[in-house]
């Protein structure tokens, strides 16, 4: 939500998409894959990135990626075509939606990619939306 010119950090919102109203094309499979352990770095940079500018966000260190990798296994990354991340997602299927804890992209135009995966996603398990309940801070 905006207001004054700021976005809340700490937002309670989520932003319901209807799967049948993403409308960006499809992204190469060579250009998204699984995360893996050695991406950590680069995740928490993307991070840092991103986050490291509003008030209340919980920068990250390589130890909360590894104590959390259980959760964050399941994330999805974004390359370019020379196998450079440039964004990731995490999310999963819940109540038969699509829910996305968190992504980041750079730069911001991959975030129609990360739209597009997670409409492949809900067209593969049959889900209605795309919930996003984290913050999409583009700059």
């Amino acid at each position: 939500m905006m207001d004054y010119g700021f976005i809340h950090s700490l937002n309670d919102n989520t932003l319901h998409i209807p799967t049948s109203e993403i409308r960006y094309p499809t992204i190469p499979k060579e250009c998204v894959r699984a995360i893996k352990p050695g991406d950590i770095p680069f995740i928490l940079h993307m991070h840092s990135l991103k986050y490291a500018k509003n008030t209340c966000s919980m920068l990250r260190e390589y130890s909360h990626m590894s104590i959390k990798w259980s959760v964050f296994k399941y994330s999805t990354v974004f390359t370019n075509t020379d196998g450079k991340i440039q964004g990731y997602v995490l999310a999963f299927v819940e109540r038969n939606q699509i829910h996305v804890y968190e992504a980041a992209a750079q730069p911001d135009a991959l975030y129609n990619s990360i739209l597009a995966h997670c409409k492949s996603l809900a067209s593969e398990h049959l889900t209605s939306d795309v919930i996003f309940t984290c913050l999409l801070n583009m700059q």
